[in-house]
C-alpha cells in the first residue's frame, strides 16, 4: 500500500528500494533517487524475499534499519 508518492515519481523507472521492519513486525518500504524518497508505503512479509525479511527483522529497533530490497 502506497502512503506517499512524490510528484516526480515515474512508475516506469527503477529506483533503489529499501524495506525495514519495526518492532511489531510491520514492514515499510521506500524507493529513493538522489537521496530523496520518491515513494513510501507498507509492505507485507509475503511480498518480500525470505532473506530480506530475515535481514530486516534482525535490524528491527536499530537505526538505521532499512535493508536493500532488490526488484
Amino acid at each position: 500500500m502506497i502512503t506517499y508518492k512524490s510528484k516526480d515519481y515515474n512508475p516506469n523507472k527503477r529506483y533503489k528500494r529499501y524495506v525495514r521492519c519495526d518492532t511489531d513486525n510491520n514492514f515499510y518500504f521506500c524507493e529513493v533517487e538522489n537521496g530523496k524518497d520518491v515513494i513510501q508505503g507498507i509492505a507485507y512479509e509475503n511480498e518480500i524475499m525470505p532473506d530480506i525479511v530475515k535481514a530486516a527483522k534482525a535490524l528491527a529497533g536499530h537505526f538505521p534499519s532499512y535493508v536493500e530490497w532488490p526488484y
